[in-house]
Protein backbone atom coordinates (compact mmCIF):
# COMPACT_ATOMS: atom_id res chain seq x y z
CA UNK A 1 0.00 0.00 0.00
CA UNK A 2 2.43 2.45 0.77
CA UNK A 3 4.58 1.84 -2.55
CA UNK A 4 1.36 3.21 -4.53
CA UNK A 5 1.23 5.96 -2.40
CA UNK A 6 4.97 6.94 -2.93
CA UNK A 7 4.07 6.39 -6.62
CA UNK A 8 1.20 8.95 -6.30
CA UNK A 9 3.20 11.46 -4.25
CA UNK A 10 5.94 11.22 -6.88
CA UNK A 11 3.45 11.90 -9.79
CA UNK A 12 2.28 14.87 -8.30
CA UNK A 13 5.58 16.10 -7.43
CA UNK A 14 6.85 16.03 -11.38
CA UNK A 15 3.31 17.41 -12.75
CA UNK A 16 3.96 20.22 -9.79
CA UNK A 17 7.41 20.88 -10.92
CA UNK A 18 6.52 20.91 -14.63
CA UNK A 19 3.10 23.27 -14.62
CA UNK A 20 5.64 25.66 -11.92
CA UNK A 21 8.21 25.75 -15.31
CA UNK A 22 5.54 26.06 -17.74
CA UNK A 23 3.92 28.78 -16.87
CA UNK A 24 6.98 30.96 -15.61
CA UNK A 25 9.11 29.92 -18.92
CA UNK A 26 6.19 31.63 -21.26
CA UNK A 27 4.87 29.14 -22.96
CA UNK A 28 7.71 28.23 -25.04
CA UNK A 29 6.68 25.27 -28.11
CA UNK A 30 9.21 23.22 -26.24
CA UNK A 31 7.69 23.11 -22.88
CA UNK A 32 3.72 22.97 -24.88
CA UNK A 33 4.68 19.61 -25.76
CA UNK A 34 6.59 18.53 -22.54
CA UNK A 35 3.49 18.85 -21.09
CA UNK A 36 1.99 16.97 -23.71
CA UNK A 37 4.06 14.40 -23.77
CA UNK A 38 3.33 14.56 -19.66
CA UNK A 39 -0.19 14.32 -19.81
CA UNK A 40 0.31 11.28 -22.82
CA UNK A 41 2.47 9.23 -19.36
CA UNK A 42 -0.11 10.03 -17.24
CA UNK A 43 -3.18 8.87 -19.61
CA UNK A 44 -0.89 5.87 -20.14
CA UNK A 45 -0.05 5.01 -16.56
CA UNK A 46 -4.35 5.57 -15.49
CA UNK A 47 -5.30 3.11 -18.66
CA UNK A 48 -3.23 0.32 -17.48
CA UNK A 49 -3.84 0.78 -13.57
CA UNK A 50 -7.79 0.65 -14.70
CA UNK A 51 -7.13 -2.30 -17.16
CA UNK A 52 -4.30 -4.84 -14.95
CA UNK A 53 -6.34 -3.66 -11.72
CA UNK A 54 -8.97 -5.91 -11.74
CA UNK A 55 -7.15 -8.85 -13.44
CA UNK A 56 -5.28 -8.65 -9.52
CA UNK A 57 -7.79 -7.95 -7.08
CA UNK A 58 -11.15 -9.54 -8.16
CA UNK A 59 -12.88 -12.72 -8.85
CA UNK A 60 -13.70 -14.49 -11.75
CA UNK A 61 -17.17 -12.25 -12.19
CA UNK A 62 -15.21 -9.24 -12.32
CA UNK A 63 -12.59 -10.19 -14.63
CA UNK A 64 -15.04 -11.24 -17.18
CA UNK A 65 -16.75 -7.69 -16.59
CA UNK A 66 -13.67 -5.87 -17.08
CA UNK A 67 -13.10 -7.85 -20.39
CA UNK A 68 -16.29 -7.22 -21.99
CA UNK A 69 -16.23 -3.68 -20.93
CA UNK A 70 -12.79 -3.56 -22.37
CA UNK A 71 -14.29 -5.20 -25.69
CA UNK A 72 -17.17 -2.27 -25.83
CA UNK A 73 -14.33 0.72 -25.65
CA UNK A 74 -12.39 -1.22 -28.01
CA UNK A 75 -15.85 -1.35 -30.34
CA UNK A 76 -16.52 2.32 -30.10
CA UNK A 77 -12.94 2.94 -30.84
CA UNK A 78 -13.53 0.95 -34.11
CA UNK A 79 -17.08 2.29 -34.82
CA UNK A 80 -15.79 6.07 -34.63
CA UNK A 81 -12.64 5.26 -36.48
CA UNK A 82 -14.60 3.73 -39.50
CA UNK A 83 -17.27 6.64 -39.09
CA UNK A 84 -14.16 9.04 -39.41
CA UNK A 85 -13.79 10.88 -42.57
CA UNK A 86 -9.80 11.73 -43.70
CA UNK A 87 -10.93 14.77 -45.65
CA UNK A 88 -10.14 18.56 -44.21
CA UNK A 89 -12.92 20.57 -42.47
CA UNK A 90 -13.63 22.93 -44.90
CA UNK A 91 -12.07 26.60 -44.03
CA UNK A 92 -9.52 24.89 -42.04
CA UNK A 93 -6.24 26.54 -42.51
CA UNK A 94 -4.27 23.78 -40.61
CA UNK A 95 -1.83 21.71 -43.28
CA UNK A 96 -2.51 18.05 -41.62
CA UNK A 97 -2.50 14.49 -43.00
CA UNK A 98 -5.50 12.57 -44.02
CA UNK A 99 -4.30 10.06 -41.69
CA UNK A 100 -4.27 12.98 -38.89
CA UNK A 101 -7.82 14.38 -39.56
CA UNK A 102 -8.73 10.41 -39.58
CA UNK A 103 -7.95 9.92 -36.43
CA UNK A 104 -8.77 13.59 -34.75
CA UNK A 105 -12.62 12.82 -36.44
CA UNK A 106 -12.52 9.68 -34.47
CA UNK A 107 -11.58 11.14 -31.38
CA UNK A 108 -14.30 13.51 -31.81
CA UNK A 109 -16.67 10.78 -32.63
CA UNK A 110 -15.59 8.93 -29.71
CA UNK A 111 -16.28 11.85 -27.53
CA UNK A 112 -19.63 12.57 -28.76
CA UNK A 113 -20.36 8.72 -28.26
CA UNK A 114 -19.12 8.50 -24.95
CA UNK A 115 -21.32 11.72 -24.20
CA UNK A 116 -24.42 10.02 -25.39
CA UNK A 117 -23.58 6.99 -23.69
CA UNK A 118 -23.24 9.03 -20.23
CA UNK A 119 -25.97 10.90 -20.41
CA UNK A 120 -28.02 7.94 -21.35
CA UNK A 121 -26.51 6.00 -17.89
CA UNK A 122 -27.87 9.33 -15.98
CA UNK A 123 -31.28 9.34 -17.24
CA UNK A 124 -31.76 5.82 -17.44
CA UNK A 125 -29.88 4.74 -14.27
CA UNK A 126 -32.57 5.67 -12.14
CA UNK A 127 -35.68 4.48 -13.95
CA UNK A 128 -33.94 1.02 -14.88
CA UNK A 129 -33.23 0.48 -10.92
CA UNK A 130 -36.35 1.59 -9.58
CA UNK A 131 -37.73 -1.26 -12.00
CA UNK A 132 -35.59 -3.51 -10.79
CA UNK A 133 -36.84 -2.90 -7.16
CA UNK A 134 -40.38 -3.45 -7.75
Amino acid sequence: MKFTKYISVLLLIVSAILAVVFYTSGYSDGMVTTIINWALVLSAIALVGAVLMPLFFSNGKGKKGMLVKVAFVAVLCVISYFLASPEAVEGSRVAATESAWKYTDAGLILTALLFVIAVLGIVLGPVISSARNK
